[in-house]
């Protein structure tokens, strides 16, 4: 016979998926906390409570900013994407499709914003930066809102995970407020003072020092909270597998499809 049978290959991903879920809130946690560091170090912050941007606004600092950014930026859109699929397999309720199809595009909205802030940093490309930032929490949050809604519909079919919902409906709590009075505030801040682009120390003088502290104390709160939320999928994401499966056809197989 001209037609030779189809080689399939299926790889199992090995470890835990839980893993990355783990990976992304340390990687993240660590990242930030080292361009803090750098930063002030070198001077180019005040050990205050800068902006999380604001520690990666110079190099060296910028270049581990902007790497810790990217990697995190990954590891969103492969957890959106698995959470997404999860639900999918478990859930075929045609409401619960759009609300997971919708879920999935503010994730990778989210991700993308990273990506943005990643690349372009608060002292080269301010408005940019900061609609990234913008894409970034607030994609995040929506998604956050959409999955907790999604994990209530769960946990009412499958019995289990009756505390989750409760868990993240508080992070979205947290993280809205924070998001509102982060970028409100500090708009109102920037406003009133106004932004030198030509210094590396960012203003905090009174009287606007109270509001500037407030503001970027609520950025940390709020990225805080939505690595949290991220963490609430590890027990979920522990049960879960991932098959990778590739097919090879031989030409002859590809052309008895074509020929009558």
């Amino acid at each position: 016979s001209l037609i030779n049978n189809m080689a399939e290959c299926t790889w199992c991903c090995p470890c835990g998926l839980e893993l990355l879920v783990v990976l992304f809130a340390s990687v993240t946690t660590l990242g930030f906390i080292i361009t803090y560091v750098v930063a002030v170090v070198n001077g180019h912050v005040i050990p205050d409570f800068p902006y999380i941007s604001d520690t990666g606004g110079y190099p060296p600092e910028s270049c581990i900013f902007t790497l810790v950014l990217m990697l995190a930026a990954v590891l969103v859109g492969l957890i959106v994407l698995i959470r997404y699929k999860y639900v999918k397999h478990h859930y075929g309720n045609k409401a619960v499709t759009y609300l997971n199809s919708a879920s999935l595009l503010t994730g990778l909205i989210s991700a993308f914003g990273m990506i943005v802030v990643a690349s372009f940093q608060t002292t080269l490309v301010f408005p940019v930066h900061v609609t990234g930032a913008i894409a970034a929490f607030g994609g995040g949050l929506v998604y956050a809102l959409f999955n907790t809604i999604i994990s209530c519909l769960l946990a009412r079919k499958y019995k289990y995970g009756k505390h989750l919902p409760v868990l993240q409906a508080l992070c979205i709590f947290l993280g809205g407020v924070a998001f509102l009075v982060a970028f409100g505030v500090g708009f109102v801040a920037s406003f009133i003072k106004g932004r030198d682009q030509n210094v590396k120390y960012h203003p905090y003088l009174e009287p606007y020092h109270a509001l500037y502290v407030t503001s970027s104390v609520m950025e940390w709160l709020m990225a805080g909270v939505i690595l949290l939320f991220f963490l609430t999928y590890y027990k979920e994401f522990r049960h879960a597998k991932v098959d990778f499966k590739a097919h090879r056809k031989d030409l002859n197989d590809e052309l008895n499809h074509l020929i009558p």
